[in-house]
């Protein structure tokens, strides 16, 4: 039994590993560090672990809305503790870890998954009682319900990185917006795929209507917003050719998504790990500094201010990830 129980939980960390996995290799612009994208994941299942200790299961489990309101809430928390922790780093970087709407949709989807994988171990039941489970079914179960948590997180996400870098009011509406798409989406999906009349077609189309549109929403959104920042990156970074802090040839490369991946996959098979990290580190920061310079052209004047002590920040980064690209290609040599 004990077994049994131990082969459910590797199941589910294994199945939310692959979906965290997918959704760092999300951005292929700008990837986020795998410390902050793994600190959302845990702090996205304690979140689901305080939930389970400090509310009543029937109230999670009898009626869509009453749950998807608990759940979403706590997940909005929990994203509010993990962007705490980033702006401590970001005090000492100088430059944010969420500076569009994409990066608030990575980071929410991360805590969405780690608060899916949490519920779903809390909710295990006795091998004794209902006998050894199918893992196949229970691995392919997990990746359902972590799918439309990631999807709901990714909404939540969404509405903190449509804020990012505002002041005032326009701060606290897009999160609240995000909030309430999430919870909307989460009791739609609820109704949908655990309502009345689930037997036969009309159930299966109702279950795959309830996850089927708040994951094309969120999958659309996304590549709009990667392509928004192709275009910032191509636009802003052309006039940094005269400064010195981008080459023509980087700024091709970074507008040439499957060139740069094979870039780095020729780094990564020849051994040549630390000019590996060194030119990603340094694409990174480039993309970066395409966003900043996008964010400070608009805006009140508070933001636009702040966008330029983030801009120095970056630019200073950028010279330091050069001097270790020159050191790593000497030691190479």
């Amino acid at each position: 039994m004990l077994s049994a129980s131990i082969d459910q939980v590797l199941a589910t960390l294994g199945v939310s590993l692959a979906y965290l996995l997918l959704v760092r290799l999300a951005d292929v612009n700008e990837r986020e560090p795998l410390w902050s994208v793994a600190t959302a994941f845990v702090i996205g299942g304690a979140a689901a672990g305080a939930l389970f200790l400090g509310v009543d299961r029937a109230t999670l489990f009898v009626g869509a809305w009453p749950g998807a309101v608990w759940r979403e809430v706590s997940l909005a928390v929990a994203l509010a503790v993990v962007f705490q922790v980033f702006r401590a780093v970001e005090r000492l970087q100088g430059w944010p870890f969420v500076a569009d709407t994409l990066d608030g949709v990575i980071y929410g989807a991360a805590a969405g998954l780690g608060f899916s994988c949490a519920e779903t171990i809390a909710t295990l039941e006795p091998d004794a009682l209902f006998g050894p489970p199918n893992l196949l079914e229970f691995a392919g179960r997990s990746a359902v319900t972590g799918l439309a948590q990631g999807v709901f997180g990714a909404l939540l996400g969404a509405g903190v990185g449509r804020a990012a870098g505002r002041q005032g009011l326009m701060r606290w509406i897009g999160p609240l917006v995000g909030l309430g798409l999430a919870v909307a989406a989460h009791g739609l999906h609820d109704v949908l795929a655990h309502g009345d009349a689930l037997a036969g077609e009309s159930g299966l189309w109702r279950r795959q209507l309830a996850m089927g549109l708040p994951l094309v929403a969120v999958v659309g959104f996304a590549i709009f917003e990667l392509l928004a920042e192709r275009r910032a990156i191509a636009r802003e970074l052309a006039g940094e050719i005269a400064s010195g802090d981008i080459t023509a040839e980087e700024l091709s490369l970074l507008t040439q998504v499957p060139r740069r991946q094979g870039m780095y996959l020729s780094l990564l098979l020849r051994g040549r790990l630390a000019t590996l990290r060194a030119v990603a580190a340094l694409h990174n920061q480039l993309v970066m500094l395409a966003l900043l310079t996008r964010r400070a052209t608009g805006g009140d004047e508070a933001s636009r201010a702040r966008a330029a002590r983030e801009l120095a920040a970056v630019r200073r980064a950028i010279r330091d990830s050069r001097a270790r690209l020159s050191a790593a290609s000497e030691v190479t040599q």
